[in-house]
């Protein structure tokens, strides 16, 4: 026959059943859900910043023919500029630090913030409702 051998102090996987311990294993699986989504997103991230290289070319294409005077040839290069700003910036960021870029504008202009995070929300609930 085998001996056991017990320890007295509960572990810390089981025998707490207290709010603590639950509070933390919902920390734990909340950091995982970050930690997955968050890779889940710089692996996106390439593709997306390609897609808006793309974008930005096509700009640029369709303003060289424009023949409707510089301002409008102007505003079209303008744009294409940012989108390609847009997606170097989104090369050369991971998603935590995009995050903490987020969080910073955030801070800075809550206002602002909450009227384009509205608008953003009016879009999508829109999107999906005509699907």
């Amino acid at each position: 026959m085998t001996e056991a051998t017990f320890n007295s102090a509960p572990s810390p996987s089981r025998g707490t059943t207290g709010p603590g311990s639950k509070l933390d294993d919902l920390k734990q699986q909340a950091g995982e859900f970050a930690g997955k989504a968050a890779d889940r997103m710089d692996a996106t991230r390439q593709p997306i910043a390609d897609k808006l290289h793309g974008a930005a070319g096509a700009i640029r294409d369709q303003a060289q023919g424009l023949a409707s005077g510089e301002g409008l040839v102007g505003v079209a290069k303008t744009t294409a500029d940012k989108i390609d700003s847009s997606a170097t910036y989104i090369e050369s960021h991971d998603t935590k630090q995009m995050i903490a870029d987020l969080v910073g504008i955030v801070k800075r202009h809550p206002a602002q913030s909450l009227l384009v995070a509205g608008a953003v929300g009016f879009l999508v609930a829109r999107a999906l409702r005509s699907e």
